[in-house]
């Protein structure tokens, strides 16, 4: 017999962060069982649309968001469609998966994994001036990383508005780059991850043109 489920994005508005907005979260709901989490965002309350699930407006820190709610929304579909088949659909087990998968999604090992994909590529339908390109900007990656964070690797969702603006600022101090230059390399990881998280960063950083 299915089961009945429901996945809702909402923003908190009866708690208020230090920064004075209120945190994201996601509601699954599973035959009337209830599991709230948050998304580690947070939104000025007037900017939320309740109706939509989203954030309002054209701003940046609204496009990166509603890149990132429609991400978690695809990734929890899965889970519940993975575990509906096996017959072990539940709030518990929903969680217990999704945090399975943030330990085992990284910045830095998908970007080698894409990077050794794009290598068995070469010849068929990829340039060697390409991964040469994805090379290049996975070091980079690690430079600003160990710099930044002090750590080897982080984790996706350490992929904020505050990483974006980061990232940027380190190829224009540290790498001495044009606008044209940053905003090839910070569109790289975009491509290399192909997830939700890394593609607020072609909102952030890629011209309109």
């Amino acid at each position: 017999m299915r089961q009945t489920t429901s996945i809702l994005f909402f923003a908190r508005k009866t708690t208020q962060l230090k920064n004075g907005e209120s945190p994201i979260f996601v509601r699954i709901t599973i035959d009337g069982q209830r599991l709230d989490i948050s998304l580690k965002r947070s939104i000025d309350s007037i900017l939320w649309d309740a109706n939509k699930g989203k954030c309002k407006g054209n701003s940046l820190r609204t496009k990166e968001n509603n890149r990132y709610i429609h991400y978690m929304e695809e990734k929890l579909l899965k889970i519940i469609n993975d575990l509906e088949i096996q017959e072990e659909l539940c709030c518990k087990n929903v969680k217990a998966s999704l945090n399975q998968e943030n330990e085992d999604l990284s910045i830095i090992s998908i970007f080698q994994r894409h990077n050794e994909r794009c290598e068995k590529r070469i010849g068929i339908d990829m340039a060697e001036g390409t991964l040469e390109r994805y090379r290049t900007c996975l070091k980079h990656s690690q430079t600003f990383i160990r710099q930044q964070y002090d750590s080897k690797d982080l984790p996706l969702n350490k992929i904020n508005h505050q990483f974006i603006t980061d990232f940027e600022h380190y190829f224009r101090t540290e790498r001495k780059c044009s606008t044209n230059t940053t905003f090839k390399y910070n569109y790289n990881p975009i491509l290399a991850t192909n997830t939700g998280t890394f593609l607020a960063i072609v909102t952030a950083t890629l011209p309109n043109s």
